[in-house]
């Protein structure tokens, strides 16, 4: 499958496609003997007409999660598994107050409902979006996609929610997917979720489409630039190698950016570069 550009009408509407065959590829995910074991005590009750629906809250999570679909039980229970678990790394890692509002995914497992959904904001070619609008992560799923890929777009998806909710962070663009990114890529580790892992395929997409952007000028780049067509792989890649950069080296601006503070990049390019180089040549 070849990864498609999908433009929101919406300008707040983020949106997640990319090629499922080569783009994920994280060393290791959620083990399924755990996912079945953790997702046990989780009750999956009717919510109308064929939908289904889990809502809970457990002690040591801010927030509720609320999933409703079409799925069937077990899937439902997996997806309320991986929603707690990244919810859970993104709490130790970012942080942020304790909030009300929970986190709400709709999930069709037919492609026609969730396109008719999608729609709306103009997504309907999308895999799943995040609406800071209604609060709502939206995705289709596809029973082609892996255990793995499945766990990699809840990782993307709930970050996008948690920066806003959370943090209420809804910008820069790039902090957005980057951070988007960086969290999809984990790794599981102690029996608990570690994000940061080095994706072949992201740095594959940034050298091989015209190599790096200065950072003083890619921090800039406007949002119609960032989902061009012809770039949107390269801005991805360079945006989630730049987010890593800082939550490896200077977490302070990290930070800064997740409290909505303007930060000054200059001087920075080096560092970075070689960051890069770093991860270009660890060993596989």
């Amino acid at each position: 499958m070849e990864a498609t550009l999908v433009r929101s009408k919406d300008p707040e509407i983020l949106i997640h496609s990319w090629d499922r065959g080569t783009s994920l590829n994280p060393p290791s995910f959620i083990p399924r003997s755990y996912v079945t074991k953790r997702s046990k005590g989780l009750q999956v009750r009717k919510s109308g007409k064929n939908l289904k629906w889990i809502s809970f809250h457990e002690a040591g999570f801010p927030n509720t999660i609320d999933i409703v679909g079409d799925l069937a039980h077990d899937d439902m229970r997996a997806v309320a598994v991986y929603a707690l678990e990244v919810e859970d790394m993104l709490a130790r890692t970012i942080g942020g107050p304790a909030k009300t509002i929970p986190f709400r995914f709709r999930f069709f497992s037919k492609r026609l409902e969730f396109s008719l959904m999608a729609q709306k904001v103009g997504a309907s070619n999308a895999m799943s979006y995040y609406n800071p609008g209604t609060k709502d992560i939206v995705m289709w799923f596809d029973e082609t996609m892996t255990h793995d890929q499945l766990q990699a777009l809840v990782a993307h998806e709930l970050t996008h929610a948690y920066m806003d909710i959370v943090n209420e962070c809804r910008g820069p663009l790039w902090f957005q997917e980057g951070m988007a990114e960086y969290f999809q890529h984990f790794t599981w580790e102690n029996g608990q979720l570690e994000p940061g892992a080095i994706n072949e395929v992201e740095l594959a997409n940034l050298m091989r489409a015209g190599g790096p952007i200065p950072l003083e000028e890619f921090v800039k780049i406007p949002r119609s630039r960032m989902y061009d067509s012809s770039e949107f792989q390269r801005l991805y890649a360079q945006a989630w190698t730049v987010v890593h950069f800082l939550m490896e080296f200077e977490p302070d601006t990290a930070r800064e950016l997740l409290q909505r503070q303007p930060i000054n990049v200059r001087g920075m390019d080096r560092e970075w570069q070689s960051h890069l180089r770093s991860m270009v040549e660890l060993p596989r």
